[in-house]
């Protein structure tokens, strides 16, 4: 008993283990940062097809847990990158995240199951996510760098290309993996690709939904109404009215003087640069040469949808048959400014989802000019490939400007850009300072090139092909605007004099 006492008194020893779980812990993270590090440089090695042994693998429930953690988070990372402004995170493609994991790990069970030698089954699924996670960061690079590039029409064939690209890439690297590891035949090789199969084919029959949206105008900013669409009922009913308004809106012209006519045409919906460039030019013809009441723009943007009719081929065609009959055909002359995407088949791309919309191309652009009986034409294409309407449209009373000859592309657009390289020369630098399409092209062209090589972009080679009877035309023009500038600028010198 005394024992008993002496001992139940003895002084107890203090508790370390406070002292000793931090060292712990940190012990361990570094633990899991080495051995994840580890399986990375692996996976950097195995999308080569290097071969890498089964024991340089870090392989354990702890370690696949934190690498399908890493992937889904440098997926939405990585997603967004492909976004500018304001964008929302869609909470339900949470699910579809987590959808590799249940297959790589049957992939890994199949493995196990099937290999003549013995294999962990969480061996396949820790290689799967090691090489996904070096694969997004290559192919997220390759797609940045072929955007800036690749033409316009080429960039959704680089999308197609790394998606489906990725499923074979990541098949391919699982297939070498089990059968140099697994020692399997082609056979069992195959069966156990069978998950990943099922994933690509299901990704291709029901691609997932894109991890973040580009904001609407109503999560930008709550004081301001949401964006229309194309194929609303209002809009069903509203655009043909505002085509017609704007249409017979244009003002006729007496006989016997020169006037400009404007008509902008801008198709290309996904990126606000071709709006706000057609904007401004109009404005500008306005002020400058005279076209106000004689002007209008065919714009296909969700903002605009109460503003400006679309531009389709139908509206275009209607806008310049009754331009052909309020203008004096033997003195007017029609300006049509043409900005979008350009194809090397020379079309202008006329994307305005889920609008089924005809593209524009010299041809037929020759045709409306034709059928509208107008004689006098400038025709001004911004679009890579623009070179292709130089010579359908060549003849003695048309002048043809374009922003790169037919086998190259031009420069500017972009998602927060307010001009192309094109039109920012020509219009809003040149055509403020003379009233001669040719002069300001001509200034305009150095501009660009040396636009262009600061970027290290490949000259564009803008072109123009002007008839000897539109020069004429034109130089009539020009003098008319020009006297009436000097008269409407006395008043002011004679002010700023005093």
């Amino acid at each position: 008993m005394k024992n008993k006492r002496s001992a139940s008194r003895a002084p107890r020893a203090p508790n370390r283990s406070n002292r000793q779980s931090s060292p712990s812990l940190r012990s361990r993270f570094r633990k899991i940062t080495r051995a994840l590090l580890a399986n990375l440089w692996n996976g950097a090695k195995i999308i080569f097809f290097k071969r890498v042994e089964a024991k340089s693998w870090a392989v354990s429930a702890e370690q696949l847990i934190v690498m399908a953690l890493l992937a889904i988070g440098l997926g939405v990372i990585l997603n967004r990158t492909f976004y500018s402004g304001t964008v929302v995170f869609n909470w339900n493609e949470i699910r579809g995240l987590w959808f590799d994991l249940p297959i790589f790990l049957l992939v890994g069970w199949l493995s196990a199951r099937l290999a003549v030698t013995r294999v962990n089954p969480l061996l396949l699924p820790v290689v799967l996510f090691s090489a996904m996670l070096i694969t997004d960061l290559v192919l997220t690079a390759a797609i940045h760098v072929g955007t800036r590039l690749l033409p316009p029409d080429k960039i959704s064939w680089l999308w197609i290309g790394v998606y489906y690209g990725a499923f074979v890439w990541l098949i391919a690297i699982a297939a070498v993996f089990i059968l140099r590891a697994a020692q399997l035949s082609t056979r069992r090789v195959l069966l156990t690709m069978t998950p990943l199969l099922f994933m690509g084919a299901l990704g291709f029959l029901l691609p997932p939904q894109p991890i973040w949206y580009q904001s609407s105008d109503k999560y930008a900013d709550l004081n301001t109404p949401k964006a229309d669409s194309p194929v609303a009922e209002e809009m069903l009913y509203l655009q043909p009215r505002l085509a017609e308004q704007t249409i017979k809106a244009l003002l006729p012209n007496k006989k016997g003087s020169a006037h400009l006519y404007f008509v902008g045409f801008a198709p290309y919906s996904y990126e606000d640069v071709f709006l706000k460039e057609s904007e401004v030019i109009r404005s500008l013809m306005d002020e400058r040469f005279g076209t106000h009441g004689r002007s209008l723009l065919l714009v296909n943007n969700n903002k605009t949808l109460r503003r400006y009719p679309l531009a389709t081929v139908t509206n275009l065609r209607e806008s310049l048959q009754h331009i052909g009959a309020v203008i004096d055909t033997q003195n007017d002359v029609v300006v049509v400014y043409l900005t979008s995407h350009g194809s090397k088949k020379h079309r202008l791309s006329n994307d305005y989802w889920p609008l089924q919309l005809e593209e524009l191309d010299p041809t037929l652009l020759k045709q409306l000019l034709d059928e509208a009986k107008i004689k006098w034409r400038v025709v001004i294409v911004s679009a890579c490939y623009a070179g292709g309407f130089i010579e359908p449209l060549r003849g003695p009373t048309t002048l043809v400007m374009t922003a790169s000859d037919a086998t190259h592309t031009s420069f500017g657009c972009g998602a927060e850009s307010d001009f192309t390289y094109f039109a920012k020369a020509l219009f809003d630098e040149q055509l403020r300072q003379t009233y001669s399409f040719e002069t300001a092209f001509q200034r305009a062209v150095p501009i660009i090139r040396a636009r262009e090589k600061e970027k290290r972009e490949e000259f564009s080679n803008p072109q123009i092909a002007m008839g000897e009877a539109i020069r004429a035309r034109l130089e009539q023009i020009e003098r008319r605007l020009a006297a009436a500038a000097k008269i409407s600028a006395a008043p002011k010198l004679r002010e700023a004099k005093n």
